[in-house]
């Protein structure tokens, strides 16, 4: 949802042709910078995954876990 979301918000900036055009044009350069600095983009996307988990782990710790939840009611199958 949050994907078409920047879509959309990308595609209200911009026309279509000119999207296309430069989703075209990262998709010619990408792999190429990618494969020239990969170790860099690996350690930057594990120390990002890593900083996410923590961050994850401090929301449901202090807001996520004080939801109250109601009790589980079983679904019964004829």
């Amino acid at each position: 949802m949050v994907s078409l979301w920047i879509l959309s918000v990308a595609g209200s900036c911009c026309s279509s042709i000119s999207l296309f055009y430069f989703c075209f044009v990262c998709i010619q350069t990408l792999p190429a910078l990618y494969e020239r600095y990969e170790n860099e983009v690996n350690n930057l996307i594990t120390t990002g995954s890593r900083d996410l988990k923590k961050l994850y782990m401090k929301l449901d710790s202090k807001v996520l876990g004080k939801i109250p939840r109601g009790p589980v009611k079983e679904k019964k199958f004829k």
